[in-house]
């Protein structure tokens, strides 16, 4: 009968196909490389056959390792959701509630400490999104319960996810400081701003934008933004701009929920019309949750945004 492999054995098989050899596997699984030459060493004896052929420029799948690939990603994919299932039943069981944040301005006010300490949030526990991470499958997963992030043209939205808008805004905004570009308000060219250093939110924090952005560019003017650098926060983008270092892009009426023009930056809006709420930012969670506890803090963090000092928002 065949030995079971363990799943340390699997992942170290999968970071070791996901590039960087066995230095970059190592660090993705947090272990010394001896450890995961061992592993993928216990489990090619466990299957009697080699899984990678090793030379001095890096690994490569045998034959059999790639015949075998799709079905340890199918484990693998598997195994993930079935622990962030059971973390999500015993989150219920402790009555906690996950709640991910993207890095915008909005997000990281009402994740201020007088929000994390109310007693009405006990049950929560806080977390940021990460840069390169996908929010739609995190919430999808059970990996989260509720999530306060944005997108664009609705990219990451479908009927298992349900959001509550608290925000929604035409367009998009470019901003830069006047010291470094002559750029006009009044005649601002977005064609041209494009074809200067952009700076663009992050995927985490804006999804969807920058893919409108380029394939917007592409089909209207025959190219796409010629260098971009990706700000993880509203707020490094802010100061990116502020240093001269490209012209900010950012989807919605940035001006109105970040004051660009205080940084002494100039602003133009694209699109208003074209895309009358094209932006939105919102409380998601998922549309068959069920958990009281989950739907309650819903409700809780709704009532945050709609206190009378925030009904401009």
């Amino acid at each position: 009968m065949l030995q079971k492999p363990d799943i340390r054995e699997l992942k170290a098989a999968l970071a070791l196909v996901g590039g960087g050899g066995f230095a970059g596997a190592a660090a993705e699984l947090c272990i010394s490389q001896p450890a995961v030459s061992a592993r993928i060493a216990k489990l090619e004896q466990i299957f009697g056959f080699p899984l990678f052929h090793r030379r001095t420029e890096g690994t490569e799948l045998t034959a059999e390792g790639q015949a075998l690939l799709p079905f340890l990603s199918d484990f693998n994919l598997e195994f993930t959701q079935l622990i962030n299932k059971i973390s999500y039943c015993k989150r219920a069981t402790v009555k906690e509630v996950r709640i991910q944040l993207d890095a915008s301005r909005l997000s990281q006010t009402l994740g201020s400490s007088r929000i994390c300490t109310d007693h009405r949030f006990a049950s929560a526990t806080w977390r940021k999104i990460e840069v390169t991470e996908n929010w739609r499958n995190a919430l999808l997963s059970y990996e989260s319960d509720i999530l306060l992030a944005g997108s664009f043209l609705g990219d990451g939205e479908c009927d298992r996810i349900r959001t509550l808008p608290i925000l929604r805004q035409p367009g998009l905004t470019c901003a830069w400081n006047p010291e470094f570009h002559s750029f006009s308000e009044a005649s601002f060219n977005f064609p041209a701003a494009m074809s200067s250093t952009t700076i663009f939110p992050a995927e985490s924090l804006a999804r969807g934008f920058k893919k409108f952005v380029d394939s917007w560019c592409e089909s209207t003017y025959g190219f796409q933004p010629a260098e971009t650098i990706c700000a993880h926060s509203e707020t490094d983008a802010i100061e990116t701009c502020r240093h001269g270092m490209g012209v900010l892009v950012l989807p919605g009426d940035a001006e109105e929920r970040l004051n660009l023009r205080s940084h002494g930056l100039m602003v133009a809006h694209s699109f208003r019309t074209l895309l009358p709420e094209a932006f939105i930012y919102g409380i998601r969670y998922r549309a068959d949750e069920r958990n009281p506890l989950v739907l309650e803090v819903v409700k809780q963090l709704l009532g945050e945004f709609c206190t009378p000092q925030k009904t401009s928002l």
